[in-house]
């Protein structure tokens, strides 16, 4: 009788687990089904069928079986390799796709970057209309924004920020028209 353990493939837990379904040494191990082996955690059908083969090989019984497990874990071998290939292929189109999405952001970012920067030069260019001096407008700018609590250029970046601007420049107009 020919223990579990020297069987390749075969550590402490599957030996205990192939145990526990009645699979109790090697022999047992190259007679039983591959459902049988499949059962246990960890051990895959096809893992299943290469570990009996190997069990066949050890104990020089099961002359069809080992032959199988010899075929199979050929087989085994190459869906390894094909799926490796596959993982590195997945591996390499996310590695694109993630390059892709941070030129994008970047891309988006200095949008927001010059749509910021002209929504400030509209908003200084009609302050300067309105109160008739750059370093006036300039001033009341950064005054309005600080209400705020935020930069002119944060304030203006802001959801109807440059909107609200326009809106107090239409007030400060006003108010200046009329005295």
């Amino acid at each position: 009788m020919v223990d579990l353990m020297s069987v390749r493939g075969i550590g402490p837990a599957a030996a205990k687990a192939l145990t526990d379904l009645g699979i109790s040494t090697a022999e047992d191990l190259a007679a039983a089904s591959p459902d049988t082996v499949a059962k246990v955690r960890g051990i895959s059908p096809t893992a299943a069928t290469v570990v009996i083969g190997i069990a066949g090989e050890v104990t020089g019984i099961g002359g069809t079986a080992a032959k199988t497990g010899k075929a199979t874990d050929k087989k085994a071998a190459k869906a390894g390799k094909k799926a490796n290939k596959k993982s590195k292929a997945a591996k390499k189109k996310a590695a694109k796709a993630k390059k892709k999405a941070a030129k994008a952001e970047k891309k988006a970012a200095e949008a927001a970057r010059i749509a910021a920067e002209a929504d400030m030069s509209i908003a200084l260019n009609r302050a300067i209309e309105v109160l008739g001096d750059r370093k006036w407008a300039i001033e009341w700018l950064e005054k309005m924004s600080g209400t705020f609590g935020k930069s002119p250029k944060q304030a203006l970046s802001d959801e109807g920020g440059l909107a609200r601007v326009l809106s107090h420049l239409r007030g400060v107009d006003l108010a200046l028209n009329r005295y």
